[in-house]
């Protein structure tokens, strides 16, 4: 079963880099996201936003230093999880209802746009608990091993 969301190459490079001798410039999105609101965040300490997910999308950029997230579809219980390493101007796509945490180093700088507005913690973000997570993954390990177990009987 795969995952209609297409975490697993979620990462990819600024779009519409134009270079010359005077500059660099470079687009986020263009096009192919509504944004709503901006947001920048600069950790004065090394910080964790726990595993949340959200209604709606969002896109991620670092503009200084790295932050690495990971990435799970919680709609799609034999989904990975994913992680990425996110380095400037480079960009990271979240759907919706990805479940994600995120490590930031103290002194990066992380701008993300998000599809709707938000409004507070309570009205915009829904926790996943990462042990639902782990859980999950144990449960689909033993039902594929007994499968290939079976598989491996019936082809006796």
């Amino acid at each position: 079963m795969s995952s209609s969301k297409n975490i697993s190459n979620a990462m990819s490079p600024v779009i519409d880099s134009h270079k010359d001798s005077r500059r660099e410039l470079s687009s986020i999105f263009n096009g192919d996201f509504d944004c709503k609101q901006l947001k920048i965040a600069t950790p004065y300490v090394d910080s964790i936003l726990w595993w949340h997910y959200h209604e709606y999308k969002e896109w991620f950029t670092v503009i200084w230093w790295s932050v690495v997230f990971r990435l799970y579809d919680i709609d799609n219980p034999w989904s990975d999880i994913y992680e990425y390493t996110l380095t400037p101007w480079n960009r990271l796509f979240i759907p919706a209802r990805v479940a994600h945490d995120a490590l930031l180093e103290k002194g990066a700088v992380l701008m993300w746009f998000t599809e709707e507005p938000y409004i507070s913690p309570e009205h915009n973000d829904y926790h996943y608990n990462l042990n639902q997570i782990v859980i999950q993954k144990m449960v689909n390990q033993k039902v594929s091993d007994i499968a290939n177990i079976l598989s491996e009987k019936n082809n006796v």
